[in-house]
């Protein structure tokens, strides 16, 4: 298998200001937040595990598996409007990652397009 496939990543913003990121099932998440129970998964055995519905991995995916690396953030100064500054803060820790979340979902949509 020889195809190439791009991710896309949907991002709406609520009434009250979250970024909200759309999952493979078609729900949204908030942005840089997952639904995982951390303690129910601590307290799991790998016997508890069910691995009916998984697949065997083959030779050919491990032909073709990739396990991309993260662009690497750079530091930069940028002048905003305070009221855009104030709106990502009032939403509490993490205006940096919304910021990010933003830029990087309208750079999807629009690649390959002039803007």
């Amino acid at each position: 298998m020889n195809t190439k496939y791009e991710k896309l990543t949907r991002a709406i913003i609520t009434e009250d200001g979250k970024v909200m990121l759309e999952q493979a099932d078609g729900s949204y998440l908030p942005a840089g937040k997952g639904a995982t129970n951390f303690s129910k998964l601590d307290a799991m055995q790998d016997s508890d595990i069910d691995y009916s519905e998984i697949p065997e991995l083959g030779e050919e995916f491990f032909k073709v598996a990739s396990m991309p690396i993260p662009p690497k953030k750079e530091q930069l100064t940028i002048r905003i409007d305070s009221d855009l500054l104030d709106w990502l803060k009032q939403h509490g820790r993490g205006y940096h990652t919304r910021i990010n979340t933003i830029l990087r979902a309208y750079m999807q949509l629009h690649k390959g397009r002039s803007i």
